[in-house]
């Protein structure tokens, strides 16, 4: 039997960027590489910045894993980012489809998996609609509702590309797609309703996370306990969390909280709230941290924290950093939203919270903080857990299994 070959469209190297999206693709692609899959990248958006062009330059391998940019973009900034994407990304489409399509033909993969990104879905189609025949099996994952986007547009004109993106994956990629991996359920029967229900086949697959990366030896300087994340108060509840300890803070003089966040919109709001509570001095913002300080970071802190408020980003997604989080075997706090519940038991694998609520909260890290051999224990369960149910490489058998029965 001839191996396994799959083509991954994206718009950004997986293996530079550590949003979750991409170390959710990441840590799919070397579980199917360990699986024997031959794979090749196709990156449609350049660069993220001058540094990621001299490490990986145009072409290359990372392990057996191939990847080509396509065009030459640099997003190093702010508005380098906007000129990119919003003006000169549309310019270059019809050379990205046309090198697309060259791969397609030449590589001769049975499954094309497209990444969830306007400009991944324009440029497939662009590609597709000059191939003179379909001989691959056509694959997309998703982890979030379609219009997430319109709840963050900031402007008209990521609005009217958001609403794009709806329309685009609704009416042409949904319809013609043979394999949907989705990672929660309430995202599965959502999506289902725009299949072809005698072409689609579907698999439930969790979050995945690399268990390995998280089996560090601890190395503590400081007793601090600590959140991942962005700076977004309604996606990530990062306001919830500072006034939650705050709240508690006094009891635990000795202990300081450390945010690691991407500035959203709501960064200049992040830190202003940590002066008006006068918490500079047990609060400390840390920056965004790169892919491999992370594991360090998380690591040595005696308390995880997930204080996602309730939405329909909650309800339909899973946040990757709560498998990232119990991987590590630390005790976590985390509020009941979406299927979280569904793995996890309040006080034996982790500490529940409301969502919402600074109080519900508040407590769920006092009851931590104030037991720390309980909470050791509650952190092993949790580990346990995400060993069972995350652990990227059981789930990527079972995607390999999927993918081999019905491709082949």
């Amino acid at each position: 039997m001839k191996p396994l070959k799959l083509l991954l469209v994206t718009q950004a190297n997986p293996y530079f960027t550590s949003s979750a999206s991409g170390n959710r693709m990441r840590s799919i692609l070397d579980g199917l590489a360990k699986q024997g899959v031959e794979i090749h990248i196709i990156i449609t958006q350049g660069f993220r910045s001058f540094d990621e062009f001299k490490r990986y330059r145009w072409k290359g391998n990372i392990s057996e894993i191939t990847y080509r940019y396509t065009i030459f973009l640099l997003h190093s900034s702010l508005w380098m980012r906007r000129i990119s994407g919003y003006i000169l990304a549309p310019l270059l489409k019809n050379t990205n489809a046309k090198l697309l399509r060259k791969k397609i033909i030449d590589f001769d993969p049975q499954i094309i998996w497209v990444h969830q990104n306007l400009d991944v879905l324009d440029v497939y189609l662009l590609a597709k609609a000059h191939l003179n025949q379909q001989n691959y099996k056509l694959m997309i994952e998703l982890n979030e509702f379609h219009d997430i986007g319109l709840v963050h547009a900031t402007n008209s004109l990521q609005l009217t590309l958001s609403k794009r993106y709806s329309k685009t994956l609704l009416t042409k990629i949904l319809p013609k797609a043979d394999f949907l991996v989705i990672m929660t359920r309430h995202l599965l029967e959502y999506y289902r309703q725009y299949t072809d229900a005698n072409r689609a086949l579907f698999l439930h697959m969790p979050m995945t996370v690399d268990m390995e990366r998280f089996q560090l030896k601890k190395d503590k300087k400081d007793r601090y306990i600590a959140y991942c994340g962005s700076s977004s108060f309604v996606k990530d509840g990062v306001d919830i969390l500072i006034r939650s300890f705050a709240a508690i803070s006094g009891k635990y003089p000795e202990i300081k909280l450390k945010i690691a966040a991407f500035m959203e919109a709501d960064g200049s709001k992040m830190l202003a709230l940590i002066n008006e509570l006068k918490m500079q001095g047990k609060i400390e913002y840390v920056g965004e941290l790169k892919r491999d300080e992370i594991p360090d970071f998380i690591i040595n802190a005696e308390l995880l924290l997930l204080p996602r408020p309730d939405s329909k980003q909650a309800q339909g997604g899973f946040p990757t950093k709560l498998g990232e989080y119990l991987a590590t075997g630390n005790p976590v706090c985390a509020t009941t939203v979406g299927e979280i519940p569904d793995y996890l038991k309040d006080g034996e694998s982790v500490y529940f919270a409301e969502p919402g609520s600074v109080d519900s909260f508040a407590d769920s890290m006092d009851r931590a903080l104030s037991d720390p051999k309980k909470a050791a224990q509650i952190g092993k369960n949790g580990k346990h857990i995400a060993d069972c149910n995350f652990n990227m490489d059981i789930q990527t058998e079972r995607l390999f299994s999927f993918l081999n029965e019905h491709a082949l």
